[in-house]
């Protein structure tokens, strides 16, 4: 390793807690397909191919710049872009990358990564369960229900209850008739549902 990566490597992790970095180390030997933080509870929690992980964090006095710094740590970590942390986000467009392997970016516990992926053209079934349950909001789940095989999707129908549920506190009629679109497709929604819809 260069003196200018290990600077950077330095750098990034300067604010996370000594046990922090090495629970992070141990969760990167498995197959991490994504990460949730939970800033107010100081908890990450990972989905892994063997189920669920959980880190209990230390933010310490500067909760902000201790949750800035994790995110750099886990951009070094699983992405190998030290200190990248959001600028990548736009470098990883630019460069076409989130088209190819756009779950990559889920791995940054970070909410605007999670859209940047629901948007994506490149999702499958799996990775769309992942975004899922990455973050469940209206924003992300008519993301994922505007995407042609969505229907398909084992998580399809979990995404259409939502949009239910929340439709009556949605104040944009645009968003209303794109969102009654979505979740009216065959197969989502059973037919009592729809009936109590209409």
């Amino acid at each position: 390793m260069s003196s200018t990566e290990s600077r950077a490597n330095n750098r990034v992790g300067a604010e996370l807690d000594t046990r922090d970095k090495l629970r992070l180390k141990v969760l990167a030997t498995r197959t991490v397909r994504a990460i949730r933080i939970d800033e107010h509870g100081a908890r990450l929690t990972a989905l892994t191919d063997e189920g669920e992980a959980n880190i209990p964090l230390d933010p310490g006095v500067n909760p902000a710049r201790y949750f800035r710094a994790l995110r750099d740590y886990l951009s070094d970590m699983f992405l190998n872009l030290p200190g990248g942390y959001p600028a990548h986000i736009g470098r990883w467009t630019r460069m076409d990358s989130l088209h190819r392997e756009p779950g990559r970016l889920l791995l940054l516990g970070d909410s605007e990564a999670v859209v940047a992926v629901a948007c994506s053209g490149a999702l499958d079934a799996r990775l769309a369960a992942d975004v899922w349950w990455c973050a469940q909001s209206m924003e992300i789940a008519l993301a994922l229900l505007r995407h042609e095989d969505a229907p398909g999707w084992a998580v399809a129908p979990a995404l259409a209850e939502y949009v239910l549920e929340f439709l009556p506190f949605e104040e944009s009629l645009a968003t209303v008739t794109d969102a009654l679109g979505r979740i009216l497709q065959p197969g989502l929604l059973d037919d009592d549902r729809v009936k109590a819809l209409w």
